[in-house]
């Protein structure tokens, strides 16, 4: 008794959307954080330069280009539902 088919199909252009707005929706996210802490007397933000719209300012590699990218790619799947259907179904 096989299981199926599993039909895994990349839609890169819907992942593509998430990373850009994710990245675009970061700068504004990150200087409010930088506007708030400069406020309270934290100059760390203004001595960084990070009291800024500019996403370049606030990018970090690791967490917002990478990360990201990759759990992108990764839920963007598709899955046969009906693999369940056999005698070994919960």
């Amino acid at each position: 008794m096989g299981f199926g088919h599993v039909e895994m199909q990349m839609n890169w252009e819907a992942a593509l959307l998430n990373v850009g707005l994710f990245w675009a929706l970061t700068a504004p996210h990150e200087y409010a954080h930088a506007r708030v802490a400069y406020a309270l007397g934290d100059d760390t933000p203004r001595r960084e330069g990070r009291v800024t719209l500019n996403l370049l300012a606030h990018a970090v590699w690791l967490g917002t280009i990478i990360l990201p990218a990759v759990t992108s790619l990764m839920g963007n799947k598709k899955e046969n539902n009906g693999i369940q259907r056999g005698r070994h179904a919960l």
